[in-house]
């Protein structure tokens, strides 16, 4: 999806580069679409060389991209999803779509991310961390030193499950990632 969006984002570019080229020749803008899904593809009918992709999240793709106005990029939660830590987002909010019972949620993409993050994503229902209020102190006080220029290593152990990731995460979404650098390994 990454990848995806950055081409999609680079096409919007290109296009509005070139329109005053186009200007006394054609009128055009460009509007796109992007979901991520299960598709169905394959050869079409008795032409040769007739492949297509079908289904529920080409469908919804091409509505975002008629939902659009000239150079905007709308994808889907599922795309937000997984590029959430690389693009900036404008979340438009839920939309009807033709063949859709449900609403769609939607996003704008505003433009790329100055330091892209690899969002980690915990399964199922996220709700309010709680009971880390000494845990998240401490680490707001580390990087307060740090800004003092005095540096520190911090080593945060626990059995699975205990919500290490999870702290890490809620900890890092408090920070300004233009003023602080943050670098993972794993």
């Amino acid at each position: 999806a990454i990848k995806l969006m950055q081409a999609s984002f680079e096409m919007v570019q290109i296009m509005e580069e070139s329109k005053n080229d186009f200007d006394n020749i054609m009128a055009f803008d460009i509007r796109i679409g992007v979901n991520t899904g299960p598709v169905v593809a394959g050869v079409v009918g008795t032409k040769k060389f007739a492949f297509d992709i079908w289904g529920d999240t080409v469908n919804v793709a091409s509505r975002l991209s008629g939902l659009g106005n000239a150079g905007d990029i709308l994808i889907g939660r599922d795309t937000y999803m997984q590029s959430e830590g690389y693009f900036d987002f404008e979340d438009i909010g839920h939309s009807k779509i033709k063949g859709r019972v449900e609403p769609v949620r939607i996003y704008k993409v505003l433009a790329p991310k100055v330091q892209p993050v690899k969002v980690h994503r915990f399964q199922g229902l996220v709700s309010k961390l709680i009971g880390r209020r000494v845990e998240m102190d401490f680490l707001a006080e580390a990087v307060q030193s740090l800004r003092d220029g005095k540096g520190s290593i911090i080593s945060i152990c626990g059995t699975a499950g205990t919500g290490k990731s999870r702290l890490i995460e809620e900890f890092r979404s408090t920070l300004n990632l233009v003023e602080v650098q943050w670098i993972e390994g794993h």
